[in-house]
C-alpha cells in the first residue's frame, strides 16, 4: 500500500478533498495546499470559500502566488501562507521588434478575463491608434458579442483558439497587452501572463496596480492606448527594457529556482 510522506492539494472545489485533508492529518502526512486567485472575504458565504478556508486552517503549509495573495491572507484570516509564483512556461524567444503601423497587438488569457479585455479595446479605441490585435482564448461566444458594439475604425481583431502552442501565436504580434481591473478578485492573481509575455520577447503594456510594481522597469503600467503610443514614439527605449526583462524573469522566475522554492517547503 502506498503510504506519500506529503501531499500536495490544488484547487479545491469539494468537500471530499477537506476529508483527505483530516484523513492525511490523522496518519500524520505532511498537506501543502495551493491557492490560486481565493479573494479572501470574512462575509463571505460561498462554498468553494468555506471549503478553502477549513483546508487552509487544516493544512501544515498554504502556498499562494504573489505577496498581495499572501497579504489578503494573513490580513482577513491571520493565515500564514509561502509565496511560489509561476514559472516561465515557454522557450525564452527573441526576435525583433518593429512596432510599425498599425502595431501588432495580441492578448492572451482565459474566458474569464474577457471583462479585462474590454477595458483594455476601450482604452484603445479612446486614443485614436491603428493595431491588430490577436485574441488567443476559448470560449468567444460572450467577446463576439461585445466586439460588435466597437468602433473597429482603426483595429482589427482575429480571434485564435488556445492551444499549449500558443506561444507561436503571440510572438508573431510586437505588444502584449494586459490590462487589468483593480477589483479584490485580481489583486490575488499570479503574474504568469507578464512573464511569460517578457519570456517570450514582446513589450507589455499594462494596466496601473499596486500588485504588479515589481515590472514597472521593464513595461508601460498605465492607460493601454496610450502605452502602445508610447511604444511607437519610444521604440529604442521599448527594445532595451524587454531585454532587461528577459533578464529579470530569467533570473527571478525560472524553472530552476521556482522548483527550488518548492523542494525547500516539501522537504522543510
Amino acid at each position: 500500500k502506498y503510504s506519500p510522506d506529503v501531499i500536495i492539494v490544488s484547487k479545491i472545489f469539494h468537500n471530499n478533498v477537506v476529508d483527505l485533508i483530516k484523513e492525511a492529518k490523522r496518519i500524520n502526512i505532511k498537506v501543502i495546499s495551493i491557492f490560486d486567485d481565493w479573494f479572501v472575504d470574512k462575509k463571505n458565504t460561498y462554498k468553494r470559500h468555506l471549503i478553502n478556508l477549513e483546508a487552509a486552517k487544516l493544512s501544515d503549509v498554504n502556498v499562494v502566488k504573489t505577496s498581495e495573495a499572501a497579504k489578503v491572507l494573513k490580513n482577513n484570516l491571520a493565515i500564514n501562507s509561502q509565496i511560489i509564483p509561476d514559472y516561465l512556461r515557454f522557450d525564452k524567444a527573441t526576435g525583433d521588434l518593429h512596432f510599425k503601423d498599425p502595431i501588432k497587438v495580441s492578448w492572451f488569457g482565459m474566458y474569464t478575463n474577457f471583462d479585462t479585455l474590454l477595458f483594455g479595446i476601450n482604452q484603445i479605441v479612446e486614443s485614436n491608434i491603428a493595431c491588430e490585435v490577436s485574441i488567443i482564448s476559448s470560449q468567444f461566444r460572450f467577446l463576439q458579442k461585445n466586439l460588435t458594439t466597437i468602433d473597429k475604425t482603426k483595429i482589427n481583431f482575429k480571434l485564435i483558439e488556445w492551444t499549449e502552442a500558443m506561444d507561436k501565436e503571440v510572438i508573431k504580434s510586437d505588444v502584449v497587452i494586459i490590462p487589468l481591473l483593480d477589483d479584490p478578485q485580481r489583486k490575488v492573481k499570479s503574474s504568469n501572463r507578464i512573464i511569460d509575455a517578457i519570456n517570450l520577447g514582446r513589450f507589455v503594456v499594462m494596466s496601473d496596480v499596486n500588485q504588479f510594481k515589481e515590472f514597472k522597469e521593464f513595461c508601460y503600467m498605465g492607460h493601454i492606448g496610450e502605452g502602445l503610443k508610447w511604444v511607437q514614439n519610444n521604440r529604442q527605449s521599448a527594445k532595451e527594457m524587454v531585454l532587461k526583462g528577459q533578464n529579470y524573469v530569467d533570473k527571478q522566475y525560472s524553472k530552476e529556482k521556482i522548483t527550488k522554492l518548492w523542494r525547500d517547503i516539501i522537504y522543510n
